[in-house]
């Protein structure tokens, strides 16, 4: 993908970020879940499945639903992006810290 490109697919995901946060905000949750599995799926197209990326934004998708206590179905996405995000020396320390918290967090509630 050219810089032009790569530039706007950027900013796209940038505007769904901000999307995301309005739609939690007016408590639309299910479409608020639902840009960030879209994100997911074209994240997935553009990059491959096991690229760091689309694991931060699988992330993204177990946060929502943990804020909605859907533990076990974030927990699933949580196992599936662990290794990606937890074993990569170049995902920010953040980024793992995030990753490992919400982890813990299912694995407290898992089964609700």
């Amino acid at each position: 993908m050219e810089l032009n490109g790569l530039r706007g697919f950027w900013l796209y995901h940038l505007g769904r970020a901000e999307l995301i946060k309005l739609l939690n905000m007016v408590g639309q949750y299910d479409e608020a879940e639902q840009v960030l599995r879209d994100a997911v799926a074209e994240l997935t197209v553009y990059l491959g499945k096991d690229h760091c990326y689309v694991k931060y934004a699988c992330v993204d998708v177990a946060e929502q639903l943990i804020s909605r206590k859907k533990y076990t179905e974030a927990e699933s996405l949580l196992l599936a992006a662990q290794q990606v995000v937890l074993s990569n020396p170049l995902v920010p320390a953040s980024e793992k810290r995030r990753t490992a918290s919400l982890f813990a967090v299912c694995c407290g509630r898992a089964g609700t």
